[in-house]
């Protein structure tokens, strides 16, 4: 998964995860996923990282609050301001692998989001 760590949130929301997500009892901090799934860890070499790197440094930094409670069914989350721009990110990274369907295909237009 590629995804944004949300370092400044997780000790707010912390209680709430481990409680609730699996990967926050494995350690995972709360996070903003921009592409879903990415290749498997064994498919990723050198070129992978300096692609990755590249396009990374392209995308302009921008800033956003969690301020926002909103709900998938069976989901409770934070919704970013500025989500388009996470949006923008990873429409653009389904371009650069073609190959990966974002959450395997399931939805066309993911929404941005930190899952509590």
């Amino acid at each position: 998964d590629l995804l944004i760590p949300v370092v400044e949130a997780s000790e707010s929301v912390n209680k709430w995860r481990v409680e609730y997500q699996d990967s926050a009892k494995r350690g995972m901090p709360a996070h903003i996923t921009l592409f879903f799934p990415f290749l498997h860890p064994s498919e990723i070499g050198d070129s992978t990282i300096t692609q990755l790197t590249h396009f990374f440094k392209k995308v302009n930094k921008f800033t956003y609050q969690l301020n926002k409670i909103e709900n998938f069914p069976l989901v409770v989350y934070l919704a970013p301001t500025n989500g388009s721009k996470f949006t923008k990110i990873s429409q653009n990274l389904a371009t650069k692998y073609p190959q990966i369907k974002p959450y395997e295909g399931e939805y066309l237009a993911p929404i941005p989001h930190c899952t509590l």
